[in-house]
């Protein structure tokens, strides 16, 4: 009886769950529905990121890379690797943006940082605008002295001071083929509709399977159950 009361209350459980993962595939399709409609919008130009500016929304901006401004966002793993995403400030005249050129492997000594190549000159950049990455931990920053800087997380606040410039609130992925560019492994949704629909069929088949389990261990109470019903029909009609 102890079983059967635990299968009793794990089935609403099991068929839950099932439930929330398809209503999560459900909501991740919308969200990649949405960026394949931002990302076929015309890209922006510095002019109109004010005013259109949209998560995902392509850009296409001119300017030069900051000399010596390159960060380091550290504990980036790419395939298994440790590494890090090297971010670095865009600028035309007063306008200036972070852009994340990608990840790069790091070195297991802590103390040897990457070589970052920084290209130079008057450069047109393409790429999706995003916002900062943020590390919830919150663990802070370890002092900044000499590019590139490693930090934990990005600070818009830090940056902007450290190299004297006004910062937009907003970062560009850079796109794969661009100046400077490592390697992009940056994506909007990082687990697709697909693995939730997945997870949805295992708690369903769990689900099924419990069913099953507690039919075959109480199939003889099942049935006295049913004949002494029928029996009981039967004396009532007499």
């Amino acid at each position: 009886m102890k079983l059967l009361l635990l299968g009793i209350c794990l089935l609403p459980l099991l068929v839950g769950m099932g439930i929330w993962q398809l209503q999560r595939a459900e909501h991740k399709q919308q969200a990649l529905d949405a960026v394949a409609e931002t990302l076929r919008s015309q890209p922006l130009e510095w002019e109109q990121l004010n005013a259109g500016a949209d998560r995902y929304r392509k850009a296409q901006l001119e300017g030069s890379y900051l000399q010596n401004a390159d960060w380091l966002v550290d504990n980036q793993t790419f395939r298994g690797r440790f590494g890090y995403r090297v971010v670095t400030p865009f600028c035309l005249g007063q306008r200036c943006m972070l852009v994340d050129r990608g990840w790069i492997a790091g070195n297991l000594n802590r103390d040897i940082l990457p070589e970052i190549n920084t290209p130079e000159g008057l450069l047109r950049l393409s790429g999706s605008l995003d916002l900062p990455m943020q590390n919830p931990l919150d663990i802070g920053n370890e002092p900044v002295n000499t590019s590139p800087f490693r930090v934990q997380e990005l600070i818009t606040e830090e940056i902007a001071q450290k190299h004297q410039i006004a910062l937009s609130p907003w970062i560009m992925r850079l796109d794969q083929d661009q100046a400077g560019h490592y390697q992009v492994v940056w994506q909007p949704v990082v687990v697709g509709p697909e693995k939730h629909w997945g997870y949805a069929v295992q708690w369903f088949a769990m689900a099924v399977t419990l069913v099953i389990l507690l039919v075959y261990v109480y199939r003889r109470q099942l049935k006295n159950i049913f004949k002494s019903r029928i029996v009981d029909s039967i004396r009532w009609k007499i």
